[in-house]
């Protein structure tokens, strides 16, 4: 995960998280430096948007899964990959204007084909902030 340091021990998330969950980009968190590695502690403000993780076989992503990433992309959704072997692991963020209740049941449909599977890593909602 990527931040820049606001001081006092805060730090922006300045990236589309791929291996934690409830953290998204634009967060401030707490974080706390032991040795050389800096640790997340807890979500100190919401940056308003939502991350989902997900998962797809590299024959997939070649064929089938670039149509549901085109149409994620034109609704506002970017996308961070991470190469494993022959499975892609995708780090979308959903912007605060993005149609969340379009979103969401594409991806549904996309995991119930086969295509992929994600996961909500966090949904961003004003009352959980």
């Amino acid at each position: 995960m990527w931040v820049n340091d606001l001081g006092n021990e805060k730090y922006r998330v300045d990236n589309t998280p791929f291996d934690i969950l409830d953290v998204s980009y634009k967060d401030v968190v707490l974080g706390k430096t032991f040795g050389d590695t800096l640790f997340f502690i807890e979500i100190l403000e919401r940056g308003g948007h939502s991350t989902i993780q997900i998962e797809v076989v590299d024959t997939a992503y070649r064929t089938t899964f670039l149509d549901y990433g085109d149409k994620l992309m034109d609704m506002g959704c970017e996308f961070e990959i991470n190469n494993m072997g022959e499975t892609k692991v995708l780090a979308m963020d959903i912007p605060p204007q993005a149609p969340l209740s379009q979103i969401l049941p594409l991806l549904e449909h996309g995991q119930s084909q086969g295509i992929f599977t994600y996961e909500k890593a966090h949904i961003y909602e004003p009352s959980n902030k």
